[in-house]
């Protein structure tokens, strides 16, 4: 589909003693042409006497250049290496002619001066003097550049060209209207959104780790950390703060229901923990502290399975939304994104077998969206997931007695 766009001109000027570095200049502005071009409504025009310049009569080259080339041009790039150039009749070449009457109109300039050895065969001493003085003479007057060889050209110049087209001599009146490009930069727009929000999730969750403090909740015994809790306190409000674009209603949902998860595991964790000597919240053994009492302590053992049971299971609900999120993200935007790290894992135990046995928990594959609405619901429906801890909505619950007595 055409569309339109804003056609910045750029004139390439130089000695003859660095055609690559010209060559590699026309191709750096192709390549910035087929990444940006349609997202920014932005084509970059190179222009140069040895592939725009036609045949006349009448008046001197460099006249003619300055005239049909370099006035329609908006941005000059000049590089230099051994030598200034072939002298005019006003100019020490006309390299320097065209620098001077480009920057003359007030118009952008970007100049390159390589620091490569010369070899001793190209050396001229009095192109070098001619050099030597024009980069005194436009010291404090510009900026530019020097690059070691044409590998590092090539590298540079992709990074200034693209600041430069950054500025606002470009912004400022690119105001054609380009359907495509507007749609591919609303998009971009809302991807970074998805990006920043996921980093910043992953960062709240200490992903790297996430499997070794998560675990610690899916043992036998579950306790946390205080700076761990206190970490995913703050990720609750952050998560009820973030702003998504209507496109990616399904990274939204996925924060929503991780966040009704990770609230639950929560609630439940500061209702049923102390805070130890060591700085954890542990699951508390309430009925080791009581007179004797069968049928109460019964009851207290059976509460404090009970609670045992549903923090695991929350748990590995979670590591399960947070697999969910980070399959989604890796498959739709970013497929390395903590890839070291993989997907999250918990462990239980110890097992009869005397070992601890890691699982990579994750929702069925026909889930297209985490399948957690509430809390009692998720007591109902926990033991259809991969793996699960627990059974029944009570300590009380017939289901909930049976499966703590089958043993």
């Amino acid at each position: 589909m055409a569309y339109n766009a804003k056609v910045i001109r750029i004139f390439i000027t130089s000695p003859g003693d660095v055609q690559k570095e010209r060559g590699l200049t026309r191709e750096t502005i192709h390549e910035w042409n087929m990444l940006n071009s349609v997202a920014r409504g932005i084509i970059l025009l190179p222009v140069g006497w040895e592939t725009d310049s036609v045949s006349s009569y009448g008046a001197p080259p460099q006249d003619d250049i300055n005239m049909k080339l370099l006035k329609s041009c908006d941005l000059l790039i000049g590089v230099f290496w051994s030598k200034l150039g072939t002298p005019t009749d006003q100019y020490p070449s006309g390299s320097v002619e065209e620098i001077e009457l480009h920057a003359s109109q007030g118009k952008q300039i970007m100049l390159f001066f390589s620091k490569a050895a010369i070899p001793q065969s190209l050396i001229d001493e009095k192109q070098l003097a001619a050099l030597r003085k024009f980069r005194k003479s436009i010291n404090g007057k510009c900026l530019y550049k020097e690059y070691e060889d044409s590998d590092k050209f090539k590298e540079l110049l992709s990074v200034q060209l693209s600041a430069k087209l950054q500025e606002s001599w470009v912004l400022a009146d690119n105001t054609l209207a380009n359907p495509i490009a507007e749609t591919i930069q609303d998009t971009v727009k809302a991807t970074d959104i998805v990006k920043f929000n996921i980093t910043k999730w992953s960062e709240f969750l200490n992903l790297q780790i996430m499997s070794d403090w998560i675990s610690c909740l899916t043992t036998a015994s579950p306790y946390i950390s205080v700076p761990i809790y206190e970490q995913l306190e703050k990720l609750t409000q952050w998560i009820l703060t973030r702003d998504w674009k209507p496109e990616h209603t399904l990274y939204s949902d996925s924060f929503y229901k991780f966040r009704l998860i990770l609230r639950d595991l929560l609630d439940v964790i500061m209702s049923s923990s102390d805070v130890t000597d060591r700085e954890i919240y542990r699951v508390e053994k309430r009925y080791n502290n009581i007179e004797w009492n069968p049928d109460k302590y019964e009851k207290l053992a059976n509460d404090y399975n009970f609670r045992v049971e549903l923090i695991q299971d929350l748990a590995s609900e979670l590591c399960r939304a947070t697999n969910f999120i980070l399959d989604m993200y890796r498959r739709d935007i970013d497929p390395m994104f903590y890839i070291d790290t993989g997907r999250i894992y918990i462990t239980t135990g110890m097992h009869e077998d005397l070992r601890y046995h890691f699982h990579v928990v994750r929702f069925r594959d026909e889930d297209t969206t985490i399948p957690y609405s509430n809390l009692n619901q998720f007591k109902i429906e926990r033991k259809n997931r991969d793996i699960s801890m627990g059974r029944g909505i009570s300590c009380t619950d017939p289901e909930f007695l049976e499966w703590n007595n089958r043993c």
